[in-house]
């Protein structure tokens, strides 16, 4: 029971603090201006991830009897983002556009 209350504390907020967030990183990288299209776009790819992963999951688990390849391949996937998340260079300090 410890473990689960420990593992649902940690999940809710890293979960919860990451859709603020990044939803904060993009207005701040690509202005309000550009945000409506930077969000569409991100969004298209985080909806095609949705749809693509558990298929990719059951097609690995119907050939290897398990999903540590599929868990494997999409924790990559996360680990690379996360690099090119962090490796992104700052943005300018403009004045923001109303």
């Amino acid at each position: 029971m410890v473990a689960a209350l420990l593992f649902g504390a940690l999940y809710g907020f890293s979960f919860g603090g990451r859709g603020p967030l990044l939803v904060s990183i993009r207005g701040d990288f690509f202005g309000p201006r550009s945000y409506a299209t930077i969000m569409g776009m991100s969004q298209s790819l985080l909806m095609f991830g949705t749809m693509a992963g558990p298929l990719f999951a059951g097609w690995v688990y119907d050939n290897n009897q398990s999903y540590s390849l599929a868990f494997a391949v999409m924790a990559g996937i996360n680990i690379f983002a996360m690099g090119v998340l962090v490796a992104a260079p700052r943005p300018k300090k403009t004045m923001a556009v109303v």
